[in-house]
């Protein structure tokens, strides 16, 4: 039976990956007017700040994160404050509405629901879907982002489902979106989103005998056919069968994958966003005693004696590059290594692994490189 263990993350984890306070959209959010004595749904509400902002207004408030460093600290929030624990809820989940999620309102009817908006089509269609069943019929939808990831292409698509989407803030290169009445003749049955659809990928894995079949979804990293970067990784796994190995930012679990067919028996694949969590479950289930799934930042609760670390570690954080990510990710992969262990990594080739890795690690091997991405293995980590 697999052991799925979820880390409530702490605002002093030792990678911290968003930064709301810093995000113009989520400023536009914090705008947003407040129905004195209504419920307040928040879907993805970051490090909570909108909702700590509006919380006193409100009779009720519920927020979703699927980022569990933003879920820990809206949680950690509510614990110092014994006066909201009647009428606040906090959830590391996907959308209420996803079909297997456990913790889909019971009662819909809300009087708000407020969004900073992502990326991706199918997110956002699926978000603007739900809202027409789940608010109050005079209820309102907010939705807050920058013109570059596509906030007016979601005005025009609300406007397919609402009778009412106005612009109330626009500012710093970015809207907020006041949507509401949904059209008649709206159903959960005449809904169709893409949002939560399950793809079959098939990775083609030289001398292994057969490819690797996996499921993926949208608003997992390559959600269509597998990035060429994780291709090259797989060619250069050592043996693994008796060594402790973690894959770290599992996404779909790809590398678990990989390494349960190359003989490991103890595996901890880590990722900071319960959706990939819940798809490397269902991609490793018929190895699940093999392996254990954390939702953490970094390493956190995690322990430090591994034999090997497999990552195709991101360089975005909270949508934007963050190139301080693997100078802090390659500290964290030398903490958690045995003395004599290693880290196979795959990065954009601009990422400078080759060298961070020197004043980490004793050896430092390029494996492979091509114009777009090269394969590192960094081994026996430095005394401190």
């Amino acid at each position: 039976m697999k052991h799925n263990t979820v880390t409530h993350s702490s605002p002093d984890a030792e990678i911290i990956l968003t930064d709301a306070s810093k995000d113009s959209a989520s400023r536009l959010l914090a705008g947003a007017p407040i129905r004195k004595g209504g419920r307040l749904l928040f879907l993805e509400c970051g490090l909570g700040l909108d909702a700590l902002k509006a919380e006193e207004g409100f009779s009720e408030v519920i927020c979703q994160n699927s980022l569990v460093q933003n879920y820990g600290i809206s949680q950690s929030w509510i614990e110092s404050n014994p006066s909201l624990h009647s009428r606040y809820e906090n959830h590391l989940d996907d959308l209420p509405l996803s079909g297997k999620t456990i913790w889909a309102p019971s009662m819909p009817g809300f009087t708000q629901i407020r969004w900073r908006m992502r990326k991706g089509t199918a997110i956002w269609r699926a978000v603007l879907e739900q809202s027409t069943q789940l608010l109050a019929s005079d209820g309102e939808l907010f939705i807050s982002g920058m013109n570059d990831e596509g906030i007016q292409s979601v005005a025009k698509a609300a406007a397919q489902l609402f009778d009412k989407v106005d612009t109330l803030t626009l500012k710093w290169h970015g809207r907020l979106l006041r949507i509401s009445r949904p059209k008649a003749g709206i159903s959960s049955q005449t809904l169709a989103s893409a949002y939560f659809d399950l793809l079959t990928i098939e990775c083609e894995w030289p001398n292994s005998g057969s490819p690797l079949r996996y499921q993926n979804r949208p608003g997992i990293f390559s959600a269509g056919p597998v990035d060429p970067g994780s291709q090259m990784l797989l060619k250069h796994l050592p043996s693994l069968a008796q060594k402790r190995v973690v894959d770290f930012g599992c996404g779909t679990g790809l590398f678990s994958l990989a390494a349960l067919r190359q003989g490991c028996t103890d595996l901890v694949a880590i990722d900071q966003q319960i959706n990939a969590i819940r798809l490397t479950d269902l991609n490793t289930v018929e190895s699940s005693e093999y392996v254990k799934t954390v939702c953490c930042v970094g390493f956190e609760g995690v322990s430090s004696d591994f034999d090997v670390i497999l990552t195709h570690p991101p360089f975005h954080a909270a949508g934007k590059s963050d190139y301080g990510l693997p100078e802090r990710f390659t500290k964290a992969f030398a903490d958690h290594v045995k003395p004599d262990g290693q880290v196979i990594l795959v990065a954009n080739r601009f990422l400078p692994y080759d060298r961070i890795g020197k004043a980490y690690f004793e050896e430092v091997e390029v494996l492979e490189i091509n114009s777009s991405y090269h394969v590192i293995a960094l081994r026996r980590p430095k005394k401190p």
